[in-house]
């Protein structure tokens, strides 16, 4: 039996048109379904089912191999290796001390001539500036006095050397008896002075008065003399005698007492030369200058050159200490007057600076172990560039207020890219521990505070998987979790698979 049913005429219209505004939905859902595989022909799945989930942390997303390629997709296997401590501190660069350097004039003085500008690079020794200065003047003045002091001095202490040992010798040589023509062979040609002629006369007077008195002592024998004649000559003998022995005594004495005056008088020359150099040095004028320096024959603009006068005892130079970049001159000008308080020049070398971080008291213990390490310096100047440095100083006194330590590092900067005041990131390298996954930084993608990676799980698919990040190292990045050794992770065209997950999931990520 069939039983039919009909619906009455009159709704028949009704349900004609609920048909057909069924098919006419049908046929736009589909038409937007072939739309969206126009576009992409990438789905998404997540585990928990068809509908992803911008919580979920494993999303699997399938691109075709056309796809893959239109996006320049690659990917790059992950490997095994060590997780090394990282310490990360904000930090800030500063001039090398070392090689940073406020020029002031030591002298008081009027500029004379301005040779180097702003952003001139400069080597050791280069002149700067030079000035008139009364007091520089005055010292080379003092110095050139007495420099002549000394030369009279180590003259006359030379000839007072030589005069003494020609004289002891000459006392030895008569107290032996030598003739006197013996003794003028013998000392003919040298410094004895006014000693040869004093020592010789009494020697000659003793010689005369001894030979006298042994005559009239023989004489008196045969009562050819008096007794009286025999006396006076015994007594002119015995005078002259003493007069001779008094005179040598005397004159060896006098002779080494001249000679150590005259070198006491040399040792004081030299010490007053001695400090009237040191005046010169306290000045910054090299010995090379102590006289009346040279001038480059040009250099500076030409305003500064013709200001180039000929040199003089006032003449003061300033000069680059070192090799460096001058970063700042004050407004001087010839004929403005300047004194020792005035900074004239601003220098530092820039190709190599110093990085202050400050390291709080929570992580005091990885920075005990970080002395003498690597550190990784970044700056949001420069995106995606790193900068190697070394660790100088880790600190010793904790800041009251903040409670961090004073971490010194020291890096090369040859491009001159880290400028003093720019404020970076440091990175403390300090020793290798957890085992963990390496692969390239490339290939990390983040999502407010969660990091994670794209991973072929097959020829055509590819899994969002979060992972727990370690330490970078320049191109390379350490995972303790979320991908094995062996994983294939997603290096270039990640950031598109990203924006294809966030659109077929509605705008999330």
């Amino acid at each position: 039996m069939v039983i039919s049913t009909r619906l009455p005429l009159s709704r028949r219209p009704v349900i004609r048109g609920i048909a057909i505004a069924v098919v006419g939905l049908a046929g736009i859902v589909g038409s937007l379904y072939a739309w969206n595989a126009i576009k992409g022909g990438a789905t998404a799945s997540s585990r928990s089912g068809d509908v992803p989930s911008p919580l979920s942390s494993t999303v699997t997303l399938r691109l075709t191999e056309a796809q893959q390629k239109a996006i320049g997709l690659k990917t790059s296997a992950a490997e095994a290796g060590t997780d090394v401590e990282v310490l990360e501190a904000p930090g800030r660069v500063t001039p090398d001390e070392s090689r940073y350097a406020h020029i002031t004039s030591r002298v008081a003085g009027v500029v004379n001539s301005v040779v180097a500008q702003i952003g001139q690079d400069v080597k050791a020794g280069d002149l700067l500036a030079t000035l008139e200065s009364p007091e520089v003047a005055t010292a080379r003045f003092d110095l050139l006095t007495r420099m002549q002091d000394f030369e009279i001095a180590r003259t006359q202490a030379e000839w007072q050397a030589g005069i003494t040992s020609a004289t002891l010798e000459l006392i030895e040589r008569l107290k032996v008896g030598d003739t006197p023509e013996a003794i003028q062979k013998r000392f003919e040609g040298r410094a004895v002075g006014a000693n040869r002629e004093k020592l010789l006369t009494a020697e000659s007077q003793y010689r005369v008065t001894r030979a006298a008195m042994l005559r009239n002592k023989e004489l008196l024998t045969t009562n050819a003399v008096s007794q009286a004649q025999y006396q006076v000559a015994l007594a002119e003998y015995e005078s002259a005698l003493a007069t001779y022995q008094s005179l040598i005594d005397r004159m060896g004495t006098e002779t080494k007492l001249a000679n150590t005056r005259a070198q006491q008088d040399l040792k004081q020359s030299e010490i007053a030369v001695r400090v009237a150099r040191g005046k010169l040095r306290a000045f910054g004028i090299p010995r090379e200058k102590e006289s009346i320096p040279e001038l480059p024959a040009g250099g500076g603009t030409a305003g500064e050159s013709a200001s180039l006068v000929r040199p003089t005892m006032s003449l003061y130079e300033l000069r680059a200490p070192f090799d460096a970049t001058i970063l700042d001159r004050e407004t001087i000008v010839p004929g403005v007057p300047i004194d020792t308080s005035h900074r004239i020049y601003l220098l530092a070398d820039l190709a190599t600076v110093w990085i202050e971080a400050n390291v709080h008291e929570s992580n005091f213990d990885m920075l005990r172990a970080s002395r003498a390490g690597d550190v990784i310096i970044r700056s949001q100047a420069f995106p995606g560039r790193t900068f190697p440095g070394k660790v100088l100083y880790t600190g010793d006194l904790v800041d009251e207020k903040s409670r961090t330590l004073k971490l010194l590092a020291k890096a090369d900067n040859p491009e001159r890219l880290l400028k003093p005041g720019m404020f970076v990131n440091v990175e403390v390298r300090g020793k290798a521990g957890r085992p963990a996954t390496i692969i390239p930084e490339s290939a990390l993608l983040t999502s407010g505070d969660s990091t994670f990676v794209y991973v072929r799980t097959g020829p055509e698919t590819f899994e969002k998987r979060a992972v727990v990040p370690g330490s970078r190292d320049s191109d390379r990045a350490s995972l303790l979790s979320g991908v094995k050794p062996g994983e294939e992770v997603v290096t270039d065209g990640a950031f598109k698979l990203k924006a294809e997950h966030a659109r077929l999931s509605g705008g999330g990520t």
